[in-house]
């Protein structure tokens, strides 16, 4: 039985002792992130908390124990890399790096973190500093790269654009990384055609994208 547990004045956890979903909440409408498993019949509570606001859904990822109660709600919000774990009856919008899902206050950035399923991301608040990352991050708990959508090399390198690439081939060893949180981005790439380390693979180019966040807010999908 899924029971909501109240984090702050616009933020539930929804917990079945198996899963968590988490449900937002802004003066005009609601942003559920996940749905749980199929046997959570998430949908009720949800309503029930949003009272009477319009829901969003917004999906980390596509497994089942997250997907569960898209039925109820028809639609969601989903990286494009996971559309096919998910029924095809649904309607899908995509969702990429750098959007930027609104609801009321909440400001949620989108980053990708490919490896534990193909359209694995997280959505962070800058403002309230909080990360929701699905299965992609962890405290304390395994994060699962085995099965046939899984990729560890994908988790371990997810070429961004302006990451380094630590190639024992540089003649001098790269300064230390940082990541800023207004970024998420790391020093310029080492330039070399290839990593020359224990598992070579080529060093992934920059992917191209329009400037600027895409807003998506209620009105603007």
């Amino acid at each position: 039985m899924v029971q909501a547990k109240q984090y702050r004045e616009d933020l539930y956890f929804l917990e079945d002792e198996r899963v968590r979903q988490f449900l937002l909440l802004g003066p005009q409408e609601a942003l559920l992130l996940d749905t749980g498993f199929p046997d959570s019949h998430i949908g009720r509570l949800v309503e029930e908390l949003a009272g009477g606001r319009p829901v969003r859904v917004a999906m980390t990822h596509g497994d089942p124990d997250h997907t569960g109660g898209l039925g109820t709600f028809g639609e969601c919000w989903m990286h494009r890399g996971d559309w096919p774990m998910v029924d095809s009856g649904l309607q899908l919008h995509p969702l990429a790096e750098g959007d930027v899902l609104t609801c009321g206050g909440w400001r949620l950035e989108v980053i990708e973190i490919p490896g534990h399923t193909p359209g694995s991301v997280a959505f962070f608040d800058p403002a309230r500093r909080l990360l929701f990352p699905g299965d992609s991050v962890q405290q304390g708990g395994p994060i699962y790269l085995f099965g046939s959508h899984r990729n560890l090399d994908r988790y371990i390198w997810p070429g961004r654009p302006g990451w380094t690439c630590f190639c024992p081939a540089t003649t001098a060893a790269p300064s230390a990384p940082t990541i800023s949180p207004k970024t998420w981005r790391m020093p310029k790439p080492c330039g070399q055609a290839s990593c020359r380390g224990k598992n070579t693979r080529p060093c992934p180019a920059p992917p191209t994208r329009a400037a600027g966040p895409r807003f998506i807010t209620q009105n603007n999908p």
